[in-house]
């Protein structure tokens, strides 16, 4: 038996519980039991088949006349009262007063799409939304405020007259208290208090609170703040430019002019894809109703009325679809010329969006559908002079909303997440199989390493390639632990830190319209690829390289337990290593060029096998954990760690350290005790810009081969303690602008009148007892160029026996070298380029006997050289003329005693400088003085 549902309009914004109790229970009524009967046959039967023109001719006496034979004669005056409501129609049929509205001066045609236009969804009509700077906000305002059409009054259909893109945009984001802006003609006259108000868009958002929660209850996207202006702009005069652009795409050639007129070529995009969205979101709390939308002076197309090939009439709407649930509103708006009413049921799945709460126009319960509506004709009749089409609406399968739409890109990558795991697990399995060289039972050939399956009836010998397909969850029926189950692990791991790469690190690391913008995508995939290759490369190795928007080293990291060498390169995004991201064979760490990373978890500390740790241009990290337990650690290179103010005093505890290289940290200002450091062999300090001092117990590093020291404008003084670094072959303080002296320091001499003499014997009680630099005796090279505060090298350099190379150029403060550089007998190259203060040479620098070059172009102060004549190795075209030709006076001999001239001059004194050598004492002075009276 048919039962019945009391007919009753519901207003969208009811609540779930009031539309449940409006709703009632499916129960028995008279009424559907009687209308099951099909009680009006007896009447069709009795007034015959006629049709509509002769029925409408009919009077109350042939009424009563048909029926009366058939014992209905008390249904004449209802009858009659049908009879004279069908005399008041304008046609028989729908399609009949359709086809007359067509006929009819000033009407025309609505265009619909068809099913290719429903499936090519929002972004077939209109493209994506775009960002302004990362912001659909910005986009969306300079949609309104900076395009061809900003400041181009428009007229709309309804009544909108002078209205401007700009001016909408103000009334909704931020109208201005007191402005005037236009209101629909008449509407305050026909619907008194209904005009339009600034509302400040506060308010909006306080309303939408509340429908926030309850989406959120039912597990829906919230409402964000670029659908609540958009929807509020729908509702005024801009709705008129939105549909424009949408119906637009159309075939028709009047709305194709409408909308380059009314746009100048502004797609809106960003603005229709947000009411869009709106409308999704809000359907979701859409109560069952019945909804009617109104037009005039339009014809429906041929396709509502004539079925297609697979007998549906309808159509698809291009653009937003306002409707309302009140019927009074839709006959309102309806009256006028070829008046038509849509009534739409909606369905559980198709409803529109209650947008009243928002509407400028609230009194009109405005219900909204999104773009591409499809409409299936499901009967029409007419109502006076009004046509009425019943129709099914069907939303668009492909609507999203923004946080969809936004996404798709974002999708695209959590896709290729899951198939980029199933490759580097299928390349690891290929590999680890070919390596093994076993192959599946299924090619003949009998596996040499089994493993018995048992599960039920099935009973089999797996080879290596049998067991690393079978999922995990069947390997419990294993009857033993295969002896390759460590490789199958070792690919599981692999394959788990690809997803967690992928999706944690890529996908999901940054918000969906990151992803929108061109190169942050390229950068992703591109990123997603080298992960790929990364995790396949080599088994003991584990390379991130260009990975540009990885921003973390997950804890999956650490699972990889074959992996000693870890290498993240050129991830400027990274911010954090997981404190399990270490392999627990982890002997190599190599992070280059990770620009965000402030710190290294404290379990880097904990690697008791990391032999090398590499940091390089990682330019925020500031500090190091503590390293005590890194037993193994040979290598520790920090490399333009810029903001990295000092190492960890645990330090020292790396007793088998040999190489520490800190290059280019201009923050470093000090070092931690180095003494225990006994296989230390090569200590670079280039570029510490701020370190002042190097540790006392510098000595204690007895291995110490290098010590690289460029750059370190600050750095005043070396500890006296290098002179027991007795292996030490290459000291380099290039351009250390600071630096005074080398160990040991200038001796405290007494008053000289004669302060030219140099002593290298030891000092009396009067002078400072130093450390000996002449102990480095393995020193093979000594660069101090452009030490331009330097005044003076230590007496004792001639110790250094095995010197071969001594760069003093640019040293612009040096007046003068040690007589012990004579002694070095092994010196090749000795560079005095633009010493400006140099006033003289050690005149026993022919014991340099091993001297090639010379290097003395800039000395500018020097007048003299000692005797070269015997250097016979030595390169004479680096050494000015004016030098040499003096050098070729000098080596003249002398007069013999009693000659033409009796005074001592200058060259004679010269000579007796060069020939006696005296200690620094007042006593030798005189001595001096008393084996010069001869030569008077």
């Amino acid at each position: 038996m048919r039962t019945s549902k009391r007919r009753k309009t519901l207003a969208s914004s009811a609540s779930p519980a009031a539309a449940r109790a409006a709703l009632p229970a499916e129960q028995w009524t008279v009424g559907g039991w009687m209308e099951s009967l099909e009680l009006h046959a007896p009447v069709v039967a009795a007034l015959g088949q006629k049709a509509f023109a002769d029925i409408t001719r009919l009077s109350h006496d042939d009424v009563g006349a048909l029926l009366r034979p058939h014992g209905l004669a008390g249904l004449t005056e209802t009858v009659w009262e049908g009879i004279c409501q069908l005399r008041q129609q304008s046609a028989a049929t729908g399609a009949a007063l359709n086809a007359k509205f067509v006929a009819e001066a000033g009407t025309f045609e609505m265009q619909y799409g068809g099913l290719d236009q429903f499936w090519a969804g929002l972004e077939g009509l209109v493209g994506p939304p775009r960002l302004l700077h990362g912001s659909l906000r910005r986009a969306m305002e300079a949609e309104h405020c900076d395009a061809a059409d900003s400041d181009a009054p428009f007229t709309t259909p309804n009544g909108f007259v002078g209205a401007t893109s700009r001016r909408e945009w103000e009334w909704v984001v931020q109208p201005v208290a007191g402005g005037k802006y236009v209101e629909r003609t008449d509407l305050r006259a026909t619907q008194p208090g209904g005009a339009r108000c600034a509302v400040p868009l506060r308010e909006f958002e306080a309303r939408v609170l509340p429908i926030n929660e309850r989406l959120k209850k039912e597990g829906h996207a919230v409402v964000v703040h670029e659908e609540l202006v958009s929807g509020r702009l729908y509702t005024a005069a801009m709705y008129h430019k939105y549909n424009a652009v949408l119906r637009g795409c159309s075939s028709s050639r009047p709305l194709r002019e409408l909308r380059d007129t009314l746009t100048r070529g502004n797609t809106y995009s960003t603005t229709i894809h947000a009411i869009n969205s709106l409308v999704i979101k809000l359907s979701k709390l859409t109560s069952a109703c019945t909804v009617w939308r109104r037009f005039t002076r339009a014809t429906l197309p041929r396709e509502f009325w004539e079925p297609d090939a697979h007998g549906f009439r309808g159509g698809v709407e291009y653009g937003f679809c306002s409707t309302t649930v009140e019927r009074e509103q839709a006959e309102h708006y309806s009256r006028g010329a070829a008046s038509t009413i849509v009534e739409m049921k909606l369905g559980m799945l198709d409803r529109g969006a209650d947008i009243s709460w928002l509407s400028a126009y609230p009194h009109e319960k405005e219900v909204l559908f999104p773009p591409l509506l499809g409409l299936q004709v499901c009967e029409s009749r007419v109502s006076q002079r009004t046509l009425v089409v019943v129709c099914r609406p069907s939303l668009n399968m492909t609507a999203l909303t923004l946080e969809q739409v936004l996404s798709k890109r974002r999708k695209m990558l959590l896709d290729m997440s899951d198939s980029i795991r199933l490759e580097v697990r299928d390349e690891l399995l290929r590999r680890g199989s070919a390596h093994v060289g076993k192959r599946c039972m299924s090619c003949g050939v009998e596996p040499i390493v089994g493993v018995r399956y048992e599960s039920g009836h099935d009973s089999r010998c797996l080879c290596e390639a049998d067991y690393l397909r079978l999922p995990e969850g069947e390997r419990a029926h294993c009857a033993a632990v295969p002896p390759w189950a460590d490789a199958l692990s070792e690919i599981d791991s692999r394959a788990t830190l690809a997803t967690v790469l992928l999706r944690d690190g890529l996908a999901l690391g940054h918000s969906p319209d990151w992803y929108n913008d061109d190169a942050n995508f390229s950068a992703a995939v591109s990123d997603a690829l080298a992960i790929r290759r990364g995790l396949c490369d080599s088994p003991a190795k584990l390379e991130l390289r260009d990975c540009t928007t990885l921003r973390e080293l997950p804890r999956e990291a650490g699972g990889c337990h074959a992996v000693n060498t870890l290498f993240v390169v050129n991830a400027p995004c990274l911010t954090r290593l997981s404190a399990h991201a270490f392999p627990p064979r982890l002997a190599t760490l190599d992070l280059h060029q990770c620009r965000a990373l402030e710190a290294l978890p404290a379990s880097l500390g904990q690697c008791a096998r990391l032999a090398t740790l590499r940091l390089k241009r990682c330019a925020a990290l500031d500090h190091l954990p503590s390293l005590a337990a890194c037993a193994s650690l040979r290598t520790l290179a920090v490399t333009y760690c810029t903001r990295l103010a000092a190492l960890p005093p645990s330090l020292g505890a790396c007793a088998r350290l040999a190489s520490l290289q800190l290059t280019g940290c201009s923050s470093l200002e000090a070092l931690p005790p180095l003494s225990r450091l006994a296989e230390l062999a090569e200590l670079t300090l280039s570029g510490c810009r701020s370190l002042r001092a190097l540790p006392d117990d510098l000595g204690g590093a007895a291995s110490l081969t290098a010590l690289i020291l460029r750059d370190c404008v600050r750095l005043a003084a070396l500890p006296p303690s290098i002179g027991r670094c007795a292996r030490l072959e290459v000291l380099d303080c290039a351009d250390c602008a600071a630096l005074v002296h080398l160990p040991p320091e200038s001796v405290a001499w007494p008053f000289h009148p004669f302060p030219l003499f140099t002593s290298t014997r030891p000092c009396d009680a009067t002078t400072t007892t130093v450390a000996d630099f002449g102990s480095c005796t393995a020193l093979l090279s000594l660069s101090l160029l452009s030490c331009t505060s330097l005044r003076e090298l230590p007496s004792t350099i001639g110790g250094c026996v095995r010197l071969q190379c001594l760069n003093l150029g640019g040293c612009s403060s040096l007046l003068q070298l040690p007589e012990s550089l004579g002694s070095c007998a092994a010196l090749e190259d000795l560079v005095l380029h633009s010493c400006s203060a140099l006033e003289s040479l050690p005149d026993r620098l022919d014991g340099c006997t091993s001297l090639r070059t010379l290097g003395l172009d800039g000395c500018t102060s020097l007048r003299r050289l000692p005797d070269i004549s015997r250097l016979k190795s030595l390169d004479q075209s680096q050494i000015p003329s004016h030098l040499l030709q003096e050098s070729a006076l000098e080596s003249q001999p002398r007069q013999p005693r009693g000659a033409a001239s009796s005074s001592l001059d200058n060259d004679d004194l010269k000579a007796l400088r060069h020939a006696v050598n005296l200690v620094g004492t007042e006593h030798d002075c005189d001595r001096a003085r008393m084996q010069t009276s001869h030569y008077r």
